[in-house]
């Protein structure tokens, strides 16, 4: 049992504990924006890396534009389409490492709010690797 706390202590436990459930709940908040801003960006680098392999598709050796840091340089576009492949895995599993993240921090704000986390919330998919495996 917890010794009894004047009101002025139980005011003070009362705003330690709201502040920490929303800090929580600030960060969970700041993740999924980003989460929204990765898979915009991916969604954008797909475009591109799509106009790009149409365009190689008609033509050999062929260079395009690029714009770096706000300087534009002519490349080859076999050099380009393979680093836009590369930022979209990149992009790819910081977007997974944010969304599993995002589930303990979700489990945990519950917690603090008191309420019974629901049943399969930290179930996760099955790849189709593992579906091979399975049968």
């Amino acid at each position: 049992l917890r010794p009894r706390l004047n009101w002025m202590e139980r005011v003070e436990e009362l705003i330690k504990t709201y502040a920490a459930i929303d800090a929580e709940a600030e960060d969970i908040l700041t993740d999924r924006q980003e989460i929204v801003e990765l898979n915009d960006k991916r969604n954008k680098t797909r475009e591109a890396l799509r106009q790009l392999k149409q365009i190689t598709s008609s033509k050999q050796n062929q260079q395009s534009w690029v714009c770096f840091a706000n300087t534009f340089l002519k490349t080859d576009t076999q050099a380009c389409i393979d680093m836009l492949e590369r930022d979209i895995q990149e992009m790819d599993a910081e977007i997974k490492s944010l969304q599993d993240g995002l589930k303990s921090k979700v489990a945990g704000l519950q917690k603090m709010e008191g309420h019974v986390q629901s049943k399969g919330f930290q179930l996760k998919g099955i790849r189709l690797e593992e579906l091979w495996e399975i049968t």
